[in-house]
């Protein structure tokens, strides 16, 4: 199963192995999850739509780094 979940500039592509962050055509970063727990938590954390300006990766850094790029294009 591939799914993209997007707002404004940038989108999150989802397959079996890996969630790549992107920005257009470029990757920003790619998360492998660990385990099974942990794949299901990022999958279920994209559906429900949260907040994703502060997503951190294990060493504490935004995964998507410019808050103000997920909401870009929200009010046109």
């Amino acid at each position: 199963m591939i799914a993209f979940y997007g707002r404004g500039l940038y989108m999150i592509r989802q397959d079996k192995e890996r969630f790549e962050v992107r920005i257009g055509y470029d990757i920003i970063k790619t998360i492998r999850p660990k385990s099974k727990e942990e794949y299901e938590e990022i999958q279920a954390l994209l559906q429900n739509n949260e907040d994703l300006s502060n997503w951190k990766d294990d060493e504490g850094n935004n995964i998507i780094p410019d808050a103000n790029l997920l909401y870009f294009f929200e009010d046109m």
